[in-house]
């Protein structure tokens, strides 16, 4: 048994497909099928049942799996533990980033931080919240920008900044004089949300209310990009909300349309998380110290007069 049969063994359980697993490993069909037959014929046990569509685990197959997932995870903490062992700015360190921090934040420091770190190799991964804890968890992951706070155990927080949430509001709307936003008001009104599986969406609900899923309505519009719900609502389809850093290259007639909420004013509180005992420790807080020092100056000072919106659940 190796660590490779390992591997493919938990790839064709995520993929159900010999041919998509193969792909996934970077090997041909025929080598991970040989592979996984050898792994069954080792353990005398078949491990899928190859007549069902798609294939399934058999019962031993997903303790089997399980197991390797757990097996595959103590291996790469091991590799960690060596690898910061020799030096903690050398070697790897993979960021995981959700989908609506990514575009305003990545270029504010990954430049600074690999000139810094010539020695430190830095893999960016764009997921979900929930993806990126799982990868953590099985260390697949060192340390992801995520929304908190995050009902997970096992996780280390180190808080970057907390972002202020803005309304956009389009010209010739009944809120377009108004020199900021209540909640009320927000809550009278068509809001424009992100797709199901971001936390910004169930944040914008929580402040909203149910009216971006108002019953009666002629529209329902949802997006996987603010630029998108920007542009619909020029288009007189509705409000949105938006976190502050996404409205700083917005052209500066479409800034004149952006409102600030009234107090306590709603804000979003994005953090580096990681393993607790995680051996990339002083590389991470490295990263954290060349984040922190390249964000607007709005955003690095904590607003006594605001209330975080927790994320919800592990969307986004």
């Amino acid at each position: 048994m190796t660590l490779t049969q390992l591997h493919y063994l938990v790839a064709l359980d995520e993929f159900r497909h010999f041919g998509r697993a193969a792909e996934a490993c970077g090997v041909t069909q025929p080598t991970l099928s040989m592979q996984v037959q050898k792994l069954e014929d080792e353990l005398g046990v078949a491990l899928f049942d190859r007549l069902h569509q798609p294939i399934e685990p058999t019962e031993v197959g997903r303790q089997a799996v399980a197991q390797a997932k757990r097996t595959l995870s103590e291996a790469r903490r091991l590799h960690q533990v060596i690898e910061a062992g020799q030096s903690p700015f050398q070697g790897s360190l993979s960021l995981g980033v959700i989908p609506t921090v990514a575009p305003y934040v990545l270029h504010r420091f990954l430049g600074s931080f690999i000139q810094k770190f010539t020695q430190l190799e830095l893999t960016v991964e764009e997921r979900t919240t929930a993806e990126c804890i799982e990868r953590i968890q099985e260390h697949r992951l060192d340390v992801a920008l995520l929304a908190t706070p995050l009902d997970e155990r096992g996780l280390e927080i180190l808080p970057l900044y907390q972002e202020p949430f803005v309304a956009y509001i389009p010209e010739n709307h009944r809120l377009s004089t108004e020199l900021f936003i209540t909640r009320s008001e927000l809550q009278q009104s068509d809001v424009l949300l992100l797709q199901e599986g971001h936390c910004f969406r169930q944040q914008t609900l929580s402040l909203c209310g149910a009216n971006g899923l108002k019953a009666g309505a002629r529209v329902h519009v949802e997006s996987g990009q603010f630029e998108t719900l920007v542009r619909l609502s020029d288009a007189g389809l509705g409000i949105t909300l938006l976190p502050y850093l996404a409205t700083l290259d917005l052209p500066s007639g479409q800034k004149t349309r952006i409102k600030p909420i009234a107090e306590p004013r709603p804000v979003r509180q994005i953090s580096l998380v990681f393993a607790e005992g995680s051996p990339k420790r002083k590389a991470i807080e490295a990263l954290a110290t060349q984040i922190a020092d390249r964000l607007p100056e709005k955003l690095r000072t904590l607003d006594a007069n605001s209330e975080t919106m927790a994320p919800i659940s592990k969307q986004e």
